[in-house]
């Protein structure tokens, strides 16, 4: 109710009053340079962030990392990732797990998927993970089942 009347006599003020009229054309401006100030800030924060993130992901490379005692248990992968670094500490590494079923040397992809890790490893430092992994089902495999991994990206900061 209390709002039903402030409203009501914020509508008559702008009706009656000319210097009330003037007030709101002048709020109105002010309340448009800031939402335009507002939304050249955001863009501007926004691409900043862009730029940290590709430089993130160049200042490690994958020689600077080592996966130890990798693990595929089920849908689950697992292992300590030492960072060699001197200056950088890892907060993510993304991963391509693959999935085979081979018979002999010849080899089926039977499974894929890339998988971020979120971890802190400060330079120097091992750090234990344990991850679940989204990989699809596979199936009854004809032959052995291989899998393996590739590093993606690493991000430092």
């Amino acid at each position: 109710m209390v709002w039903f009347l402030a409203i009501l006599i914020v509508v008559l003020l702008a009706i009656l009053s000319v210097a009330f009229r003037k007030f709101l054309a002048v709020a109105g401006i002010i309340a448009g340079i800031l939402v335009c100030v507002a939304l050249v800030a955001f863009w501007v924060y926004s691409e900043q962030q862009k730029q940290e993130d590709k430089l993130a992901r160049t200042r490690i490379s994958p020689q600077d990392v080592e996966l130890i005692d990798l693990g595929l248990r089920g849908n689950e992968v697992t292992g300590k990732l030492k960072n060699k670094s001197a200056k950088y500490s890892v907060r993510e590494i993304e991963l391509r797990i693959t999935i085979e079923d081979c018979v002999g040397d010849n080899c089926e992809v039977v499974a894929q998927s890339n998988e971020l890790i979120w971890l802190d490893v400060p330079p120097g430092q091992v750090r234990f993970f344990e991850e679940y992994v989204s990989l699809p089902k596979r199936g009854k495999p004809t032959g052995e089942i291989r899998w393996n991994y590739g590093i993606l990206s690493i991000k430092a900061n």
